[in-house]
């Protein structure tokens, strides 16, 4: 197996860097709309859906601990 160029290990640090950076800033502007559009947390259809789940999941002896992100 021949080793990539210097170059190309380069580009793709580059390239992973800026798709992290990015993934952090579409993170942080989904929490902001959903922030600002659900108001409560125990609202959104996510909390709603993760407390059906973990009623059923009681009942077979299943446990979750934590909820929605958002």
């Amino acid at each position: 197996m021949v080793p990539q160029p210097i170059w190309k290990r380069w580009k793709k640090k580059k390239l992973q860097s800026e798709l992290e950076n990015l993934a952090r800033k579409l993170q942080a502007h989904i929490e902001k709309q959903v922030k600002n559009e659900s108001g409560l947390k125990e609202n959104s259809l996510d909390a709603k859906i993760y407390k059906c789940i973990k009623s059923q999941a009681a009942d077979k002896n299943i446990e979750y601990k934590n909820g929605p992100a958002y």
